[in-house]
C-alpha cells in the first residue's frame, strides 16, 4: 500500500495543484487541470509496482477526478441557466418560487 500512498499523494497533488493555480491564473490553471500527459506520465512512472488491488484504487482515483470536473462543469451550468428555460425544456428554479410553481402545478391536476 505504500507505492499506493505515494502514487495518490503525486496524482492529487497533480489536480489540487491545478484548482490552487486556477486561483492565480485561470488560464494556467486550466492547463495544469486537463494536462492529461501530466497524469499519463505520473501513472507510467508507477505502473510496474502496483498489485492488482493498487489498480483498482487508481481507477477509482482517476474516476472520482473526471466526476470532480464533471460536477463543476454541472454547477456552471446550472448557474448560467438558474431561471432560464434549457434546451431541454426544463426550468432550473431555486428558492421560494420553486416551491410556489410545484403547488400550483399539483392543484391544476387535482382540479
Amino acid at each position: 500500500m505504500g507505492t499506493y500512498t505515494r502514487f495518490l499523494y503525486e496524482f492529487l497533488a497533480q489536480f489540487f495543484a491545478g484548482l490552487i493555480t486556477i486561483v492565480s491564473g485561470i488560464g494556467k490553471g486550466i492547463g495544469q487541470l486537463f494536462n492529461i500527459p501530466g497524469y499519463a506520465k505520473i501513472i507510467e512512472h508507477y505502473k510496474n509496482d502496483f498489485s492488482i488491488a493498487e489498480w483498482l484504487l487508481v481507477v477509482l482515483a482517476v474516476l472520482a477526478v473526471i466526476l470532480v470536473v464533471g460536477m463543476g462543469f454541472a454547477l456552471i451550468f446550472l448557474l448560467i441557466n438558474v431561471n432560464k428555460k434549457t434546451p431541454f425544456g426544463v426550468y432550473f428554479i431555486f428558492g421560494d418560487e420553486y416551491g410556489i410553481r410545484i403547488r400550483e402545478c399539483c392543484r391544476e391536476r387535482a382540479v
